[in-house]
């Protein structure tokens, strides 16, 4: 791989790392405000999907941002699986978020939570390969 690849590879890693990393935060300060101070579903709901909303728009724009010579390195295969393991699994939260009852709910944002944080690992794991 080119010294630009390795760059670019860099670069990727070090937004979906900060993409995670603000989902994370975000996420445990919501479960804990649901089980510390009981909040409302709706409340609840809104501020995780917002946070990882956000979370996720942050680092597709900062991907979107890089040079345009750039963008067909996403479109590698293990680039593209990498970015789908992360972008799947703020997915897989926010509808977990949406539609899981309110009593399991603590429980359920918890387990998504793991789940992107384990997204992290699989996706660094995929971009290592690639050197």
């Amino acid at each position: 791989m080119s010294t630009y690849g390795r760059n670019v590879h860099e670069v990727v890693r070090h937004v979906l790392a900060l993409t995670i990393y603000m989902a994370t935060v975000g996420s445990f300060w919501l479960i804990a405000a649901l089980t510390t101070t009981g909040l409302a579903r709706i409340p609840v709901v809104v501020g995780y999907v917002a946070i990882f909303a956000l979370s996720a728009g942050f680092g597709a724009v900062q991907l979107l941002r890089m040079p345009s010579v750039t963008h067909p390195l996403f479109r590698t295969r293990k680039v593209a699986l990498a970015l789908a393991v992360v972008y799947g699994a703020i997915l897989i939260a926010v509808i977990v978020a949406a539609v899981e009852p309110v009593g399991a709910l603590s429980g359920a944002l918890l387990a998504v939570t793991v789940l992107i944080v384990a997204s992290r690992f699989v996706a660094f794991a995929i971009l290592r390969r690639m050197r």
